[in-house]
């Protein structure tokens, strides 16, 4: 049984308006990061758990995506506005101005939190965090766009440790408690 043991340091949140600029700061966000991107709505919270090797890339597809008509945008409730696979996708843009004003409100509420990961230990990390994110989806404390994933690699046990730095998302905190054992399920 193989298992490992890591320690992930959190920082942000970033978003729009404090996205880093500086060379040195995409340096460091050109590299392996598991994140977590938070959308608040005035009834609900969205959550997302993910990895990517350079995390800076990550972003740009992200922003690019929603900005480009790609992905999916929510409206102010935080219910799905526009998809582009969706049979209304024509109707959504015959009112360009609801819909770019409806991207750029999505846009505008990304909020990000990145903790730098070998790559290595990015699938069994997002598989644990995943899964965490969506037992609390089912006890309702927040919504999690995720599916499962299960990809732990060579792992049999992971054991989690976060720090978060700077701004703790706000979202309960027994969603990411401050240790996390993967691969977890919940009981059946």
């Amino acid at each position: 049984m193989e298992s490992a043991a890591v320690k992930l340091e959190w920082k942000g949140p970033i978003g729009v308006g404090t996205l880093p600029v500086g060379d040195e700061e995409q340096k460091k966000l050109a590299a392996p990061h598991v994140y977590l991107s938070l959308q608040h709505y005035p009834a609900r919270s969205v959550l997302y758990v993910g990895q990517s090797r350079n995390f800076l890339e990550r972003l740009w597809t992200h922003y690019g995506n929603m900005l480009g008509l790609n992905g999916y945008i929510r409206g102010a409730d935080g219910k799905q506005f526009y998809s582009p696979a969706t049979d209304y996708m024509l109707e959504r843009l015959n009112e360009a101005d609801d819909l770019m004003m409806a991207v750029v409100e999505d846009v505008k509420r990304v909020r990000w939190w990145y903790a730098p990961l070998k790559a290595e230990f990015l699938d069994p990390v997002e598989s644990t965090l995943i899964d965490y994110a969506l037992a609390a989806k089912e006890r309702e404390l927040v919504e999690c766009d995720n599916g499962r994933r299960q990809n732990f690699g060579s792992l049999d046990r992971i054991t989690i440790e976060m720090e978060f730095e700077g701004t703790v998302p706000d979202i309960p905190t027994s969603v990411f408690p401050k240790a996390l054992e993967g691969p977890w399920r919940l009981p059946t």
